[in-house]
């Protein structure tokens, strides 16, 4: 294992906090919605679709939390890439089966996400950032200047998903104005 410098670990950790609790606050806004869109994936028994709706609301609170609370930091980035890699996961089985009209219920409704390869990268690197999020912190004490350092580290990485997102989100519209993009 590596140790990160703390201000690096708070800085993913809190960048992906607020990137799950965006998407959760989505997600509780219409649950119906979100209920859908699990139902979109067709990997469930219609049995299983409200309970495992249900726990993936309850997993993402969890993870939230634990990415914020002292001593469960770690615990939270491990929760993270689990999350992501089972989303990137469920995704990628959609995209083989050519299923790419349906939203990926990321963002809720406002944003609607066609499935793409775009989403499973997306994901994967959140991934692999929760993952380092996961290591253990060098040893030092954090100094006043490490608290600004934290915040625009956070706001700087919130931005860049941000954009990433919209640009996923807008592509079908980006094709049909250049051809030639791809």
């Amino acid at each position: 294992m590596i140790q990160i410098d703390p201000v690096i670990l708070l800085v993913l950790r809190w960048t992906l906090a607020l990137i799950f609790a965006t998407a959760l606050t989505h997600k509780l806004k219409d649950p119906r919605a979100f209920g859908a869109a699990v139902a979109d994936y067709r990997l469930l028994p219609s049995a299983l679709l409200m309970p495992v709706t249900a726990t993936l609301l309850l997993l993402e609170v969890l993870v939230v939390l634990a990415l914020v609370l002292p001593g469960l930091g770690r615990f939270g980035a491990w929760a993270a890439a689990a999350s992501l890699t089972l989303y990137a996961g469920a995704i990628t089985i959609n995209l083989a089966r050519g299923r790419r009209e349906i939203d990926c219920g990321c963002s809720g409704p406002a944003l609607r996400q066609q499935l793409s390869e775009w989403l499973v990268l997306r994901n994967a690197l959140l991934a692999v950032l929760a993952v380092l999020a996961a290591q253990p912190a060098t040893p030092r004490v954090l100094s006043g200047w490490d608290a600004s350092t934290i915040a625009f580290g956070v706001v700087a990485l919130l931005l860049l998903h941000s954009t990433v997102n919209h640009l996923i989100a807008n592509q079908p519209k980006l094709k049909a104005l250049f051809p030639s993009y791809d």
